[in-house]
């Protein structure tokens, strides 16, 4: 069974006790004359229009011709229709196109808020990050499970995230710790997408793992595989010590049910692949069954304590991204509070390389 929904991990990791107290507390709103200071960084809301060109925009990154009919369905919540493949992902581009929204003032007003809080410490110790523009599309829930993503240059925020985004403290004293972390976070996705061989340094470096040229895989994983469009490029193993000998795993997510219409994120699970050395790559070890030799992501201890405190630790860009939103909205809300000791190196690695 998948433990967490990816809503558990994408929150988990920010929400401690420290977040929820400060955004239960009575405290009195802002001022309504004195609207949120917007930080000298390029900040863009995309209207609906310009929204529906932007998230079906592939040429940054293949996503929508990568994607497979069961995974189609669980993103867009019912079954994709289309006597072929192409026609099922042309139908899942028009459900995306027509699950952007207009932002209303407060929501804008909101996010300006969020950024001004976090932009000082992007600023003073990551100025790659704070000069990369920030660009937010609005979307329904019905797309990407209702997560937030992104795709392009842009965050990708559903209605239900903007609510929670309000709901972690805006409405009190000033932006909430955990809202911090989660737009630090999704704005990293976009400057890993601008600069991939930089991270492919710290992936490699940092936590060990390897870029492979290619992995062969096979068709239960067509079927079963569930791409990130966040991180669409799967080709990462991590080498796991034995006794004997060195064993790979790919760290994938996959859909643990395949009804009509797969529910996303609960019918997800996170494992690790065995691959074998081949030349020119890996190949996925497959069992009589044609089901790949696997198993839980989270049982593979090595793998685990590497990427430690990652709780998405699916993929290597996953893992930066939510470490990297951690760091920073510790920094920018609560610098004295204690942090997990691992961490330390990946912000001496992002205040060394994120120039």
């Amino acid at each position: 069974m998948f433990r967490r929904s990816l809503i558990a991990l994408c929150t988990a990791f920010y929400l401690g006790a420290a977040a929820w107290a400060a955004a239960g507390e009575a405290q009195p709103a802002p001022p309504a004359s004195a609207p949120p200071q917007a930080p000298q960084v390029s900040i863009t809301f995309l209207s609906a229009d310009a929204g529906r060109a932007a998230i079906v925009d592939d040429r940054a990154e293949p996503y929508f011709d990568k994607l497979q009919p069961l995974e189609m369905a669980a993103k867009t919540a019912s079954p994709v229709p289309g006597a072929t493949l192409d026609e099922q992902r042309a139908e899942c581009r028009r459900r995306y196109q027509a699950a952007v929204r207009e932002f209303t003032q407060e929501e804008e007003d909101m996010l300006t808020s969020y950024v001004s809080k976090i932009q000082p410490e992007l600023q003073k110790d990551y100025p790659l990050v704070a000069r990369t523009p920030w660009s937010f599309i609005k979307a329904a829930d019905n797309i990407e499970g209702g997560l937030p993503c992104t795709r392009g240059a842009h965050i990708i925020l559903t209605e239900s995230w903007l609510r929670d985004l309000e709901g972690w403290g805006y409405r009190f004293a000033e932006p909430g710790q955990a809202g911090g972390a989660l737009i630090a976070h999704e704005q990293l996705h976009v400057v890993q997408r601008a600069h991939p061989d930089l991270f492919l340094k710290l992936y490699t470096g940092l936590w060990g793992f390897r870029r492979a040229e290619k992995i062969e895989g096979c068709p239960w994983l067509v079927e079963h595989q569930i791409l990130n469009p966040d991180a669409v490029d799967c080709g990462y193993v991590f080498p796991i010590a034995g006794e004997k000998d060195v064993k790979f795993i790919q760290p994938l997510v996959t859909l643990a049910k395949t009804g009509p219409v797969p529910r996303m994120p609960e019918d997800f699970r996170t494992i690790a692949v065995v691959v074998d050395p081949v030349e020119r790559g890996f190949r996925v070890r497959v069992g009589r069954d044609g089901v790949p030799v696997h198993a839980e992501l989270d049982s593979v201890r090595q793998y685990v304590q590497e990427v430690a405190p990652s709780r998405e630790n699916f993929h290597p860009a996953e893992v930066a991204a939510e470490l990297f939103g951690a760091i920073v909205a510790h920094d920018a809300f609560d610098p004295t509070s204690r942090e997990h000791p691992s961490l330390e190196p990946l912000r001496q690695w992002f205040r060394a390389n994120l120039k």
